[in-house]
């Protein structure tokens, strides 16, 4: 089962429309279902979804930019169902197979093949994108891959035997928490810079320790990739293997990234 995991569109308030190659790419017919990972922001960027699965429903998460509610949702999903009959697919309740299932809340679960997988809002997660909270996140919602939004850049790792993936924005679109990040990092480096200087006669172990700091800070990460990058993933799910397909839109061109787990 193919499922396409994208976030974080902000259309159109950060960004006029996704990309036109990302566009080219997403067809309908290809893809089994889509799995948001909010701040869609428009409902024709849901309903543009919606249509790359039309046998399925799109399952989605609020993000802290969304301005859905629940009677907005409840119009979307009416809308889109309007002579189906309801049905429940796996995923909990929901109002047809051409439904539109955003929740507003900021986490769900769902099942396909043998994994239990999990959708987080990334506001839902504090501090935001902290490899420790999303694990915990991950046991509370007792799932073997958990995807999450929020992040300015796509990544995907495995932690405790459970993998994590962050599709990054589709777009490409600005992110205030990317400013964060920086003004850290440059700090970071201010820092390892005034030690440099201070230090001068024990060069070749301050060298060591800030390489062992950098290799610290990357993390338990598989793949992560520059901020600002237009991003998203599909996950091909067989039983108890996931193969992850990363697409980035760097400059002109389209790079694709392979990553696969096992459920242990």
């Amino acid at each position: 089962m193919l499922l396409l995991a994208i976030g974080d569109l902000h259309i159109p308030d950060r960004k006029p429309a996704l990309p036109a190659k990302f566009r080219k790419l997403l067809t309908p017919g290809k893809i089994s279902q889509v799995l948001s990972l909010g701040n869609l922001c428009d409902y024709d960027t849901a309903t543009f979804l919606k249509s790359l699965a039309p046998r399925e429903p799109l399952i989605g998460v609020r993000g802290d930019q969304d301005v859905f509610d629940e009677r907005d949702l409840m119009n979307m999903t009416l809308a889109s169902t309007e002579n189906n009959q309801s049905i429940n697919n796996g995923h909990g309740p929901l109002t047809g197979n051409n439904s539109v299932s955003l929740s507003a809340g900021l986490n769900r679960v769902v099942k396909v093949g043998d994994f239990r997988i999990g959708l987080v809002s990334g506001h839902a997660v504090i501090p935001r994108g902290d490899p420790d909270a999303l694990l915990i996140n991950a046991r509370q919602l007792d799932v073997d891959l958990l995807l999450y939004g929020g992040s300015p850049r796509v990544e995907a790792y495995e932690l405790d035997g459970k993998f994590f993936i962050a599709p990054g924005s589709a777009t490409g679109a600005f992110s205030p928490y990317e400013e964060e990040e920086d003004e850290e990092e440059e700090e970071k480096e201010e820092a390892e810079d005034n030690k440099d200087h201070d230090d001068k006669n024990s060069e070749t172990d301050v060298t060591k320790e800030s390489e062992d700091q950098e290799n610290e800070d990357d993390g338990p990460g598989v793949y992560s990739f520059d901020k600002g990058e237009p991003s998203f993933c599909l996950l091909d799910i067989q039983g108890c293997l996931c193969v992850l397909y990363i697409y980035t839109l760097v400059g002109a061109d389209v790079k694709v990234d392979k990553v696969s787990y096992r459920k242990p």
